[in-house]
């Protein structure tokens, strides 16, 4: 990992700076320099690797949100990625903001953008929100999606959580989260070859060449796996459950079946009755098993449904907060199927002492 300027064995005084350089972002190995620059106030939050306090910058007073990583407790080449993702895209008004990275013992510490909107689903379960109100924050995932993979950044995990909003305004801008298992590529032109093979993701939204050969018995894929992804997630913004589980009644097995067939159905007539056309369309485009035959994320950006959606007001509210507590019910099922294999695809050069 980095170029680093100077290292001594055994713990880093605290008046000592060292750095290192993570791509286009420098690390900072220094306690004192973090608390010079950041007030670290409540917790946020808090998962299994990882606490996520407000924090204040001393020189702007804005508030950020101060992610603690505990070292001992996640992959490194997890953390490394992320660190490289959002540096090399953190400027997209709808990517979550990197602002810098301090390496302190025990932990790594990421200061980054906060969002105080809560997940994009929250929003749309709050009140009655037309088809031309999905497009918009529709729009805004593409536009990201867009971004990255031209600067050669796959996500390969978008799902609903990594999908945030800035504020509770209602002009909140949307941001996309969590580069833990993106793909960096060497040559961004390369995204067009199958150039990945690492069976990473969570399942119910990842697409079908991410876990089995495609039907020339190759074994591979592309950044349109990032376009399935986002099909699925426009089928549930505009009916409020998953396309391949409507019910979630199915077992892991039955949903792998219907997902790598890619059968699903606008069956529902309450809910797609009042969809346009173009959206199912659209929709049928994006979620297609042969990634050959899939829209790029370019191609779905210049769809007419994107580009003159109607306002048609939608029937999805009331399913949408029942997919939103069924969602959060089993979540635990969903992480049971997620799976990230190391395989020699990432190679990084890391800290000694934070290698695993």
């Amino acid at each position: 990992m980095g170029n680093v300027k100077s290292r001594n064995k055994g713990k880093i005084p605290e008046e000592q700076e060292e750095e290192y350089n993570e791509g286009d972002l420098t690390i900072r190995r220094t306690r004192s320099k973090f608390y010079e620059q950041y007030t670290q106030k409540h917790l946020l939050g808090k998962g299994h690797f990882a606490q996520v306090f407000l924090g204040i910058n001393q020189r702007t007073k804005e508030n950020v949100a101060i992610k603690r990583i505990n070292l001992a407790r996640t992959k490194s080449k997890h953390i490394i990625v992320e660190v490289q993702a959002l540096a090399k895209v953190g400027k997209h008004r709808n990517v979550i903001e990197l602002f810098g990275v301090f390496d302190l013992e025990s932990s790594l510490v990421l200061v980054l953008e906060l969002c105080t909107g809560g997940e994009l689903f929250d929003r749309l379960v709050e009140g009655p929100y037309t088809e031309e109100e999905c497009a918009k924050h529709f729009r805004d995932i593409c536009s990201a999606m867009s971004f990255l993979h031209k600067n050669g950044v796959v996500h390969r995990d978008l799902k609903p959580e990594n999908i945030l909003l800035s504020s509770k305004s209602r002009d909140a801008i949307l941001k996309i989260a969590d580069f833990g298992l993106a793909k960096i590529l060497d040559d961004p032109t390369s995204s067009d070859s199958f150039v990945m093979k690492s069976r990473v993701g969570t399942w119910m939204y990842a697409a079908p060449e991410v876990r089995r050969p495609l039907h020339t018995g190759q074994f591979g894929y592309t950044n349109k796996v990032d376009v399935w992804s986002c099909g699925v997630i426009l089928y549930v913004m505009l009916a409020g459950y998953h396309p391949f589980d409507p019910f979630n009644s199915r077992t892991p097995q039955e949903r792998r079946t219907y997902i790598e067939s890619g059968h699903f159905t606008f069956g529902n007539e309450k809910i797609w009755g009042v969809v346009s056309q173009k959206a199912k369309n659209l929709i049928r485009k994006m979620i297609t098993v042969d990634p050959e035959k899939r829209p790029t994320i370019e191609d779905v950006i210049r769809d007419e449904w994107l580009v003159s959606p109607p306002a048609t007001p939608l029937a999805a509210n009331k399913e949408l907060s029942v997919f939103q507590d069924n969602y959060k019910k089993h979540k635990k099922i969903i992480a049971s199927e997620q799976q990230a294999f190391d395989t020699p695809e990432i190679t990084l050069t890391l800290p000694s002492r934070i290698k695993k």
